[in-house]
């Protein structure tokens, strides 16, 4: 409801279209830290209570790859390609998979998101599950 009407004039993903206003956020051209590995059926703000609470620590340093913002929403031929996410996850080389909710996590309910998981052990990559604040409160309650 917010990146593809604001992308549309120029086909591109969110973080195209800041780069091609000159966005301070861009204006680094960091590499990303960590790829975020999600279910697009989860809450959206469930996702960022995860990533803000995973990375509390380190919040102002921290630079995810989020496919939401980097991946053109206007175009399905960038999202099937598998070469290039299993070198995007090499290239990064740090993994974190939302696991929300996590009595029965969404992300190993999906391919896709199974398949990340699948190139991040075969890259040999660094991998993490995330949960929000209450989300760890029930699992360290339940164990």
């Amino acid at each position: 409801k917010i990146v593809k009407p604001k992308t549309e004039r120029l086909q591109c993903s969110y973080v195209d279209l800041l780069r091609a206003i000159q966005h301070p956020a861009c204006r680094e051209g960091k590499k990303a830290d960590v790829y975020v590995s999600h279910s697009w059926a989860s809450n959206f703000l469930a996702v960022v209570d995860c990533l803000l609470h995973h990375f509390a620590d380190r919040l102002d340093t921290i630079t995810v790859w989020f496919d939401l913002f980097t991946i053109n929403q206007h175009s399905w031929i960038q999202w099937w390609n598998l070469e290039s996410t299993r070198e995007g996850i090499r290239d990064i080389g740090y993994t974190v998979m939302m696991l929300t909710p996590w009595q029965d996590p969404v992300a190993l309910t999906r391919a896709w998101c199974l398949f990340e998981l699948y190139c991040t052990h075969k890259e040999g990559c660094r991998f993490e599950v995330a949960m929000g604040t209450k989300e760890r409160e029930d699992f360290v309650a339940a164990i």
